[in-house]
């Protein structure tokens, strides 16, 4: 949503698809590396992520890819968090974001679908 409500702040248009896409592209700056990196570590394919990491680190610079390994370590345990938790979608979210869930496919996603896809216990 944060994405969305940037582009419209900024005049960027964004495809919120691409999430769902393993070869979409969203208009994010360096969304290349973001991905890639991602990718490699949800995938655990620690040999392979050391040297994109170098690579990247030289392309787009070291903070970006310290950034993008913090929050695609945290995000998996924040939504558990909130999960565990009981915490539903406030009624404004969940309204304002109800087309792009829509959309974007995600609400398909379970955690059973992404530990079958990712290798890992739920």
């Amino acid at each position: 949503m944060l994405l969305s409500l940037s582009g419209d702040k900024t005049g960027n248009e964004y495809n919120l698809n691409a999430v769902n896409t393993p070869s979409g592209l969203a208009g994010v700056e360096d969304e290349h590396w973001i991905r890639l990196i991602t990718e490699l570590t949800m995938t655990k394919e620690w040999e392979q992520l050391s040297q994109t990491r170098e690579e990247a680190a030289q392309i787009i610079g070291e903070q970006k890819v310290v950034d993008t390994l913090v929050v695609a370590s945290a995000f998996n345990g924040i939504t558990r968090v909130a999960d565990a938790t009981g915490i539903p979608l406030d009624v404004d979210t969940e309204k304002n974001t109800a087309q792009m869930r829509t959309d974007t496919g995600i609400q398909s996603f379970n955690y059973d679908e992404k530990s079958a896809r990712y290798n890992v216990l739920s």
